[in-house]
């Protein structure tokens, strides 16, 4: 199975990172950190790793790049403890442990400097654009995540705690400990506010077991879902969760319990995960009566919420239409012959790790 995901996201509280679940250092053999400019064959890189890798019979988690979806920022072999990533801006990730787990590659030995340096002024004008580009979209998505919060403080007022408890027990009906200790937690993205919309990769989770909780926006799924990784936990399980980009520190979209390969998703967020095993009905943790006195109000909030995406993401994609500006003051003077022969010295040395 070959997964596609975001470590890092556009969000109400800007660039949101999770590049530190990337791979853990103790079950890491390699970790390769790319440093490099715009346009200068990062992804490409990756991409090749990842096709390799795919070759071979080996999964792979292949991580996009939020500002640009057919772009990686990251990639892993599990099978193999390797991964790669984009170490620069605005994700920038340096070695932890060098030698023995991380090791950098520098695409910049490919570059010819004096010619780059001769389109100085555009680069910093494109740059500084870019920047302001982003801090536009940001406050609309600040926007929209007001909105949402609000939607999610009524709808708490509304909730029937016992039956958040009810359906958090139910995923977790039967669950056997897995070992004496306590699970560990990787924090991720399914979905990603992008220049290309709302973006997400929910149909390459192709596990045997998927549940969905169908429910209203902020309707209480994230609870239930906290609830049960709680469990998961505490029984010894490592999860993966990851979380909704209009409130990325805390809320839930979606769970993933590789050792019983499970995967539960939320239908009240921003990409819908349309098969199902089995499906939980979660409108009915909400009083109906309660929440009629709210229902023009919601409606305004969530129309509201749609303004303030759309916004976001038309001002993300002047961003992007000025990257590809930038990368064109890049490209032109690398050596990519040259950074061939580096993603074949990459392959030889991750085929190392392989059984």
């Amino acid at each position: 199975m070959n997964r596609h995901y975001f470590l890092g996201g556009n969000t109400p509280l800007g660039f949101h990172s999770y590049f530190d679940s990337l791979l853990g250092q103790r079950e890491a053999n390699k970790i390769y950190v790319i440093k490099g400019g715009p346009g200068t064959g990062k992804s490409t890189l990756m991409k090749k790793a990842a096709q390799w890798a795919e070759e071979h019979g080996y999964h792979t988690d292949c991580l996009h790049c939020s500002s640009d979806p057919d772009s990686l920022d990251g990639m892993v072999i599990p099978e193999l403890g390797v991964g790669m990533v984009d170490g620069t801006s605005p994700h920038i990730v340096d070695p932890k442990n060098p030698a023995c787990v991380d090791t950098i590659i520098h695409l910049g030995d490919f570059w010819d400097e004096a010619a780059i340096r001769r389109h100085k002024e555009e680069i910093l004008q494109y740059n500084t654009e870019i920047q302001g580009y982003y801090a536009r979209a940001y406050r609309y998505l600040r926007t929209a995540g007001d909105f949402y919060s609000a939607i999610g403080e009524i709808n708490r007022e509304c909730l029937d705690e016992a039956y958040i408890r009810e359906s958090a027990a139910e995923l977790t009906q039967g669950l056997e400990p897995n070992g004496s200790g306590t699970g560990r937690i990787r924090k991720l993205f399914l979905t990603a506010i992008s220049p290309c919309g709302v973006v997400g990769f929910p149909e390459t989770f192709t596990y045997a077991n998927i549940r969905v909780l169908n429910g209203s926006i902020c309707g209480g799924g994230s609870r239930v879902l906290k609830r049960a990784a709680a469990v998961f936990i505490e029984n010894g399980y490592d999860i993966e969760c990851f979380y909704d980009p209009l409130q990325p520190a805390d809320s839930i979209a979606h769970l993933v319990v590789p050792a019983l390969e499970l995967f539960i998703t939320t239908n009240d967020v921003l990409v819908q995960f349309p098969n199902a095993e089995k499906t939980i009905d979660l409108d009915g943790m909400l009083y109906a009566k309660a929440l009629e006195r709210h229902e023009e109000e919601l409606a305004e909030y969530k129309e509201l919420i749609g303004t303030m995406l759309d916004q976001a993401v038309a001002v993300m994609k002047r961003a992007k239409s000025t990257h590809d500006l930038l990368e064109g003051c890049y490209v032109p003077y690398m050596d990519f012959k040259k950074i061939n022969g580096v993603h074949k010295r990459v392959i030889k040395d991750m085929d190392q790790f392989a059984d």
